[in-house]
């Protein structure tokens, strides 16, 4: 049974994306993929490997570089999509954007940067007086172990990217020279020029 009234659309939609949009299939709706056009040579092999392994295949919005939000949603718009789902961190950004340019139900665009930048993501879980880890934000080793010193931590502390997702680029460190090398792997990472730091609460 096809469930016409509802066409959600599912942003980023390869690798555990896929099995969202299958998943969504299975149900009785029919999404659709939306993909960054900055992803193309991912794009292309990843449509030729969800074709062997997926049941499913959906229809494919791009997006297209120097496109506007705008644009974008008026091809959702003409399409009929009614709802916008990022299957990993990379569509969260693009999902609140597209969500609130068309009116669709989503989480609201006022705590949209702290679903993806962890020190204002910590600053807001800790508001809610959940306990969370000590840490700080780093864009060099250099404030790191000025921060260490200030703070009186030790070793071990945690480094990760701002915003990474899953482990990647994550790396427990015990000597400034391991911190050294983990500034060097997420700067190879590219994800963001600082960093966050952060260690078990005192």
């Amino acid at each position: 049974m096809k469930l016409t009234s509802i066409k959600p659309a599912v942003i980023v939609a390869y690798y555990g994306g896929a099995d969202v949009l299958e998943d969504i299939a299975s149900r009785g709706y029919e999404p659709v993929r939306i993909q960054l056009e900055s992803h193309e040579k991912t794009n292309q092999f990843l449509i030729q490997f969800l074709k062997k392994t997926h049941n499913y295949q959906s229809d494919v919005v791009i997006e297209k570089k120097g496109q506007s939000v705008a644009e974008l949603a008026a091809v959702l718009k003409e399409i009929g999509v009614t709802h916008i789902i990022p299957a990993d961190e990379a569509g969260v950004k693009l999902t609140d954007l597209l969500s609130e340019e068309l009116n669709l139900p989503f989480n609201g665009i006022r705590l949209s940067k702290a679903r993806r930048d962890k020190s204002l993501m910590h600053a807001q879980v800790a508001s809610k007086g959940i306990r969370v880890p000590f840490q700080t934000t780093a864009t060099c080793f250099q404030e790191v172990g000025l921060w260490m010193k200030e703070t009186k931590l030790e070793f071990p502390i945690v480094i990760k990217p701002l915003d990474g997702a899953g482990s990647a680029g994550v790396c427990k460190c015990t000597d400034i020279n391991q911190v050294i090398t983990a500034f060097e792997c997420i700067k190879q990472l590219a994800i963001q020029k600082k960093t966050v730091v952060s260690v078990g609460n005192k």
